[in-house]
């Protein structure tokens, strides 16, 4: 078996649900701690048994979670200093001594903690090749989500406390999940490689030191590999979400429905050029048809039968739910035109937590690079 401890040693939770700032993540998400671990192992040299070992984790189903109440405090609004904004070596620096650094109103949602430790739990999970590292990992990690709280992690392979929640397909909270590639998808948020060559470049292309001709080089190819300066780095984001009740709690009753999982993905869409300003409703099934083609090649080789919609042994049609894209129009108004603003992706409810994160990933590629 396989536990993650958490004490939080202020007794205080800080941090915000993603889509409301205002409100207290709780319990702590399984992908916010996998990005604590995640964010520890990047910033302490790279081990690679740690590497492996998130590797091995990210592969794993949703755990038990054993989490106490919360009582929430009122959220207060602080007026943060901002950081010095890039420029030139004769920009003045906002945070030198005689000048005044503008201040952002920033709100924090934090909630007082009944029990001030947090246990995720794998009861039939063999961990024992990787734990090792992970207790070496977990003790990197300082904080769960804002840096001011603070907290005190550990693995072990002891029994956790009675769970409090469980991954239930009816469940009434919908928590963040690590999955297949989770670690992948964190690197290239943060982007190491790009910004260290970046600012290798720059630092030659300044260097006094070297000769003239080398020190041209240098900004050559720092203009022509950065040429809008150092690349971004994103903010980190796992999207993959797993269901959960209360231990015990009745199963949530659900009116009839679909197939199909009622978290559409919705995509807008932009016109890049023609002489249309919208694609209309008599476009879907070439549009349909053209997303799906180029989703199927973001892929990468996964032949998941709800994603192609195609029997992996047969090639034949499949008989089962897949995916569905559908167009999302203006219609219904007095003034609607029947333009397509935009396509929804329905998953199958019964698709796997890899299936799903599979789909995101291409789903991602195929909007950043073709929509």
């Amino acid at each position: 078996m396989l536990t993650f401890g958490i004490r939080y040693l202020c007794e205080t939770v800080v941090a915000g649900e993603l889509g409301d700032r205002t409100r207290v993540e709780w319990p702590p998400h399984p992908a916010r701690i996998f990005m604590a671990m995640a964010a520890a192992h990047f910033q302490t040299g790279d081990a690679a048994d740690e590497r492996l070992a998130l590797l091995w984790l990210e592969e794993q189903s949703a755990p038990l979670i054993s989490a106490g109440e919360i009582l929430p405090r009122q959220s207060v609004t602080s007026y943060v200093p901002v950081n010095d904004s890039p420029g030139d070596m004769k920009t003045p620096i906002a945070s030198a001594p005689g000048f005044t650094r503008l201040r952002q109103p920033r709100t924090f949602a934090k909630a007082w903690l009944a029990d001030d430790t947090v246990f995720l739990h794998w009861p039939n999970l063999d961990a024992s090749q990787h734990l090792p590292a992970l207790s070496e990992l977990c003790a990197k990690v300082s904080r769960i989500g804002h840096s001011s709280s603070l907290v005190q992690m550990w693995a072990s392979d002891e029994q956790a406390p009675a769970p409090t929640w469980e991954p239930h397909a009816k469940g009434r909270l919908e928590l963040r999940v690590h999955g297949a590639g989770s670690l992948a998808g964190l690197e290239e948020k943060y982007n190491r490689e790009g910004v260290t060559e970046c600012h290798e470049l720059e630092d030659r292309a300044a260097d006094n030191e070297l000769k003239k001709k080398e020190r041209d080089a240098a900004k050559a190819l720092l203009k022509e590999r950065f040429p809008n300066g150092a690349p971004p780095r994103l903010r980190p984001e796992m999207n993959l979400s797993q269901t959960y009740r209360r231990v015990g709690e009745t199963p949530v009753l659900r009116a009839p429905g679909t197939v199909f999982d009622s978290r559409i993905i919705m995509v807008s869409l932009k016109r890049i050029d023609g002489p249309f300003r919208q694609l209309g409703l008599a476009a879907t099934l070439d549009l349909t048809k053209r997303c799906r083609d180029a989703l199927l090649e973001h892929l990468d080789g996964v032949d998941a039968e709800a994603l192609t919609g195609h029997d992996p042994a047969t090639k034949e049609s499949s008989k089962n739910p897949h995916l569905a894209i559908v167009p999302l129009a203006f219609v219904g108004r007095e003034h609607a035109s029947g333009g397509i603003l935009g396509l929804g992706f329905a998953l199958p409810e019964n698709v796997t937590p890899a299936v799903r994160q599979h789909f995101n990933r291409a789903l991602a590629s195929l909007c950043k690079n073709d929509l």
